[in-house]
């Protein structure tokens, strides 16, 4: 259609408005063309990056009873080791808590020795 304009406007027209009016519909047309193809890039870049996401499974025989699972004796001692650490991270977080506690008694005690030597000099 736009090609049909612009051989009208090169043959056919003999008045200003005549070449006006062919060049308006080919404006229209061309912004129409444009927006279309706007509209389809639109519509198919969000296609092109959209995330596919699959849920795999896997069907398995129904049982009644469940498996048992033991652990073996390295799981075990690993596991020992984690509980008789958490002890010594409480103490070391009291001990933390309590600095202010400390230092006031040895400042205490260290003025109190103090008092006494002085008054056997």
């Amino acid at each position: 259609m736009r090609d049909r304009y612009i051989v009208i406007l090169n043959t056919k027209t003999v008045s200003v408005t005549d070449i006006i009016d062919a060049e308006e519909a080919i404006r229209l047309i061309t912004a129409e063309i444009e927006s279309k193809e706007g509209r389809l890039r639109f519509l198919n870049d969000p296609v092109a990056l959209s995330p596919v996401k699959f849920t795999i499974y896997e069907k398995v025989k129904y049982s009644d009873a469940p498996e048992r699972f033991e652990k073996d004796y390295s799981d075990q001692a690993s596991d020992s080791f984690g509980m008789g650490w958490q002890p010594i991270k409480m103490i070391g977080l009291v001990f933390i808590a309590l600095w202010p506690i400390f230092f006031d008694g040895l400042d205490y005690f260290g003025n109190l020795e103090a008092k006494t030597n002085y008054g056997n000099i």
